[in-house]
């Protein structure tokens, strides 16, 4: 391992050539900055003051720095004779730990991509957009990267057999999976696309793809405003325009393999029709269905990985079992292990917030039983109290343990401690607490102190994980539009049991997984030195989270009842938040979020959505008049007459002006008549109840 003046004597030489830094997460191949390779630089005294800690050296590639790295993951002396057959000149050479080779070349003037198996398999080009590792790093297990050959040489120019292979990458039929004929090249499959997808999308794909392919802006750019007005109506074309500049930029940082990204152009947007004369195809859109109607697939309810295991476990425990309330037990759990160690690059943090609705009895107090005694066997003092007697005493709870798990055994007592008109504020304000905390995930979050209320508690990235339970007839009951639309219930996903009994297990066991107590104690171990591993997205998984990101906004445009868009709102940040739980459930040494991943959670928050909008949403919506009309009398009931103001107060969830309108029908029904009250020593005009119910 190299030491700290022999890093910085690195350091100053990287810099002297031009070359941008940037810090790694020690160990690993992650940025250690929130910006990844976009906070590197060439200010030397910064850069060492930043080594000071053990950090691993990135450099960002592509014209930023002046160098392209061929990248062979493979077996050292293949990479060589390759590099041979190749015609690869004299230039310097890493090894790195895992035994393959990076070969240093001088970037061309326009830029080169960056691209992955593209050009030959097993060999990845780092260009424009993207980052290596180099010397002295290490990995885990003390791995190094090292220089190989030619240390002390200039930068050989790109050999031309690169240009060849990437000319012939581009140059590759695209056929369906049937073996159907899409388009002679990856060029014919962008301009076929181009005539039946939207603008905004053909623009971004085109520009995306123009990039991997080694376009240079001004290319980018001609060709762009050349195609649109075959794809943009006139009357969109001054706005689409001024979009340009800002979609090139966007590409520019960002390369995805054309090859792939036209063949997923043609099968998610496009239906390839041929007339009869030729192989020449025509297109035209595909009829857009649903993201997901069906049942969660088999292996989104058994995902493998730690999850899987925990589930699994979890089901032998259960003399009555509820797979899908485990599931979701399990989620939370593995998020609250990677907690703090692990976001994706999109923010991503692990903290979910799950609901599980079964009847009393059908084996949904399993996971509190089952996780409390993993946790305890691994020694992980990590779950936390599920009982909270105020706003403050949820807030030091989670002060002692900022990434726990939370489970609460019946979460709609829980809400109905909240709801009535004599509720202490400490407690009425827990919602909002809560709110914040889930809102406050990568940032810092402030509360008050429970014996000290003007005292306040900071907490640096809290990123708890809730799993609450009850049944659905009492979540009904303390339920009101309330709680909906002011976003407290939205932040939960809800997963639904058996409407049935599920019939008794004789096989349940007391008996722990050894793997998943090791498993608990791997991460319990497992702390990062300098802030959470990033997880970084695929080209493939970051085209679906813009497509999720569009379909849930369409979600949202064809509700028409105000509760159910909520959830709709919230539905691509609940993918965010999963995918890296996902992705550290099947691998604990993740570095990216794959496209199985994201789509994976996906569809469950979407299942889930669909779910909580049938049971609960429409159940809310269906009576929110009627429950207003309640909550008021109530009020006036229990507490007596009072004035207007009070009663505003009181009320603060509803707007004044549905307020009014509540008390007026409430007025001509004869169920509460105007009156004079007493406030503050003085009669003024108030409300109370007649005692004639609704």
């Amino acid at each position: 391992m190299a030491t700290l003046e022999e890093i910085h004597g690195f350091i100053e030489q990287y810099c002297a050539k031009g070359w941008n830094l940037f810090p790694i997460v020690p160990g690993a191949s992650n940025p250690a900055t929130h910006n990844g390779f976009h906070a590197a630089h060439t200010d030397v005294e910064k850069l060492k003051k930043i080594y000071m800690k053990r950090y691993n050296i990135g450099l960002a590639t592509g014209k930023v720095s002046g160098v392209i790295v061929i990248d062979f993951d493979m077996k050292e002396a293949e990479a060589w004779q390759l590099a041979e057959d190749w015609g690869f000149p004299a230039t310097p050479v890493v090894r790195t730990p895992r035994g393959g080779l990076h070969f240093y070349f001088k970037c061309p003037d326009d830029g080169f991509p960056c691209t992955q198996s593209a050009i030959y398999k097993g060999v990845d080009t780092r260009g424009d957009g993207g980052y290596v590792v180099a010397p002295p790093s290490t990995r885990a297990g003390g791995r190094c990267y090292e220089w190989a050959d030619c240390e002390e040489e200039e930068l050989a120019g790109l050999p031309q057999s690169v240009f060849d292979m990437m000319k012939a990458y581009r140059e590759r039929p695209i056929r369906a999976a049937d073996g159907t004929l899409i388009a002679t090249d990856t060029d014919g499959a962008i301009t076929l696309a181009s005539g039946a997808v939207g603008a905004n999308q053909t623009l971004v794909t085109m520009a995306m793809s123009m990039r991997s392919l080694g376009f240079t802006e001004s290319m980018m750019r001609g060709a762009m405003i050349a195609a649109m007005p075959n794809i943009i109506p006139s009357s969109d074309r001054v706005v689409e325009e001024k979009e340009v500049e800002r979609i090139i930029k966007s590409a520019m940082t960002k390369s995805v393999g054309a090859h792939t990204l036209a063949r997923q152009i043609v099968k998610d947007s496009i239906e390839v029709v041929f007339d009869g004369e030729g192989d020449q195809p025509t297109a035209k859109p595909k009829t857009k269905t649903k993201y997901m109607d069906s049942e969660l697939t088999f292996e989104d309810k058994n995902p493998g990985g730690l999850i899987g295991m925990l589930k699994d476990s979890m089901l032998k425990h259960s003399n009555r079992k509820q797979p899908d309330l485990y599931l979701a037990a399990a989620i939370c759990a593995m998020g609250s292990l990677i907690a703090g160690k692990i976001v994706s690059d999109k923010g991503g943090w692990p903290s979910v917030f799950m609901l599980g609705v079964a009847e009393s009895g059908f084996g949904k107090d399993t996971p509190r039983k089952s996780l409390n005694k993993y946790f305890k066997a691994a020694e992980f003092d990590n779950m936390g109290a599920g009982d909270f007697g105020s706003d403050s005493g949820f807030v030091e709870d989670v002060k002692s343990k900022p990434n726990g798990l939370i489970i609460i055994d019946e979460v709609a007592h829980f809400f109905s401690s909240l709801k009535g008109n004599n509720v202490a504020s400490h407690l009425s304000s827990l919602p909002s607490t809560i709110m914040k905390m889930f809102s406050a995930t990568g940032n810092c979050f402030q509360g008050k102190a429970l014996k000290d209320r003007n005292k306040v508690i900071n907490i640096e990235s809290p990123c708890i994980n809730i799993f609450g339970m009850t049944t659905q007839g009492k979540l009904h009951a303390v339920m009101s539009s309330a709680e909906v639309l002011d976003g407290f219930l939205s932040r939960f996903l809800y997963i639904r049991g058996t409407k049935t009994l599920p019939r008794i297990s004789h096989d349940a066991s007391n008996e722990l997984d050894s793997n998943i107590v090791d498993a608990i104690r791997f991460w319990r171990n497992e702390m990062p030195l300098n802030g959470p591993v990033k997880l970084t997205h695929t080209d493939d998984a970051e085209l679906l989270m813009r497509d999720l990101a569009e379909h849930f906004d369409e979600r949202w445009d064809e509700e028409t009842n105000p509760i159910s868009k909520v959830f709709w709102t919230r539905a691509y940040e609940k993918v965010m938040r999963l995918a890296p739980i996902y992705a550290a459930s099947r691998d604990p040494d993740v570095t990216e979020i794959t496209v199985e991943d994201v789509n994976r959670a996906g569809r469950l928050v979407e299942k889930m959505t669909m779910q909580f909008i049938e049971d609960v949403a429409n159940n809310v919506s269906d009576s929110i008049e009627q429950r207003d009309k309640k909550d008021i009398l109530n009020i006036l009931i229990d507490l007596g007459p009072m004035s207007v103001q009070m009663l505003s107060r009181k009320t603060s969830y509803m707007s004044s002006r549905r307020r009014k309108e509540v008390l007026q029908d409430l007025i001509n029904c004869g169920t509460v008549r105007y009156a004079q009250v007493e406030s503050n020593g003085k009669m003024v005009n108030g409300l109370e109840a007649t005692g004639t119910t609704l």
